[in-house]
């Protein structure tokens, strides 16, 4: 199951922003246009609970409702979703939030008619089981635990219900503490493993210390690192980069267990803090993972802009009115321009601001505009101007995508190539 297209409306920086998500999306754009907004709404509406923040609302204007529309691919084989599906199988499911009040949950038919869906429904195939979100700020306590939310959680406890399952462990308690301490040796040495090999260290060890196995609480233990420099310390105690090789092999133990099922993941900003090699690391882990779970992340990077597939990027902007707009790319004209041009896709979105693009032949003129422009009282970054260098002067390439060029306080700029002129 996944997600197939998104409608958010008056939630927290997103007035209304709609747009398809693939298997695997990258939403990509300047900061404060929702990146953030975005994924926090899908994690509401996967919570299903009230919402009582006056910050939850569109600049704070709590009487309008929130609504969130969410619909959903590839559902799963359960007779229950039937009277729910559309007729290309699709299930659409509508929640309203008013302020301090449990959210309006309806099924959206083919008709446009809306109709209860029984609340363990809900629960079971679409609920904090299903999406998992982790924030760009890690709380790696939490997602290195065994809770029902946490990620490490998630993704040892269907690996211990296999293990019982196909080993009888229930038979009584000590074969039980015995089987699930066993279950996770498999799993904390792909870890370790993955750790060795990212971090290009062999004497990484992880350990699951103060193991508690309770057939009323559940199994508990914390997360601990040592190497060469230090020995078993707590794994939210070590640095932002070391944070996300664990979250990066993580990924790479759910991808090797194959244990996605109808698990969707949302990450933001997973290159925080990593090296552009681990980034590419990464960016190929979740892309594999993406083959049979669905991933959504946010990101700055221009590994993941660059690397990603053209139509896999979201492009968040603002309007001048504050309302946010979400566009995707038509990958075969990117690639056209990609290889036209001679320019990244994150060029633009990366250098000035992105309301239009000056395009210039190379790095000289790179360099000097912006100092060109400081003379004339002007900048490219208020101005929302992109200085995209073209690594080149073939003025064909220019002429056959059409010139570039800006007005500002009365002087007209226009550019093809190396050929600039000023017209006041």
């Amino acid at each position: 199951m996944h997600i197939s297209y998104v409608e958010i409306a008056n939630f927290r920086a997103l007035e209304t922003v709609s747009t398809q998500l693939n298997q695997f999306s990258v939403l990509i754009g300047e900061n404060d246009v929702g990146k953030t907004s975005f994924l926090y709404a899908l994690d509401k509406f996967f919570e299903n609970k009230k919402l009582n923040e006056r910050t939850d609302w569109f600049k704070g204007e709590t009487e309008k409702d929130i609504r969130i529309v969410v619909s959903f691919r590839a559902a799963p084989e359960d007779p229950q979703l039937d009277p729910f599906k559309r007729q290309d199988g699709s299930i659409v499911i509508s929640k309203v939030f008013s302020f301090d009040k449990t959210p309006i949950v309806k099924a959206v038919l083919d008709d446009q008619s809306a109709v209860d869906i029984p609340k363990p429904l809900l629960g079971k195939w679409f609920s904090s089981d299903t999406f998992h979100f982790i924030p760009v700020r890690r709380d790696l306590a939490v997602q290195f635990s065994m809770g029902k939310t946490a990620l490490l959680g998630k993704t040892l406890r269907a690996k211990m219900k296999k293990t019982l399952d196909d080993g009888g462990g229930a038979e009584s308690l000590a074969l039980l503490e015995k089987t699930l301490a066993g279950a996770l040796d498999e799993p904390k040495a792909a870890l370790q493993k993955y750790l060795q090999e990212q971090m290009h260290n062999d004497s990484v060890k992880i350990g699951f210390d103060e193991l508690v196995i309770d057939p009323i609480e559940g199994v508990n233990f914390v997360v601990r690192l040592s190497d060469d420099r230090v020995d078993n310390i707590l794994i939210q105690n070590r640095g932002a980069g070391t944070q996300n090789n664990l979250i990066i092999a993580l990924f790479r133990l759910i991808a090797d267990l194959n244990i996605g099922g109808h698990l969707i993941f949302a990450m933001e900003e997973p290159e925080n803090s990593l090296h552009p090699k681990a980034q590419r690391q990464l960016l190929a882990v979740i892309q594999e993972i993406s083959k049979g779970t669905q991933v959504i992340v946010t990101t700055h990077s221009p590994v993941f802009i660059d690397r990603s597939k053209f139509e896999n990027n979201i492009l968040l902007t603002r309007t001048t009115k504050g309302n946010t707009l979400a566009k995707t790319f038509d990958a075969s004209l990117l690639s056209a321009i990609r290889t036209d041009l001679g320019i990244r896709a994150s060029d633009a979105l990366l250098k000035g601001g992105g309301n239009c693009a000056l395009l210039v032949e190379g790095s000289t003129e790179e360099d000097g505009f912006p100092t060109f422009m400081e003379m004339l009282g002007l900048s490219e970054f208020k101005l929302g101007i992109a200085i995209v260098n073209m690594r080149g002067s073939d003025f064909q390439k220019v002429f056959n995508r059409g010139c570039a060029g800006f007005c500002v306080n009365g002087f007209l700029f226009k550019t093809a190539a190396c050929d600039l002129r000023i017209e006041s």
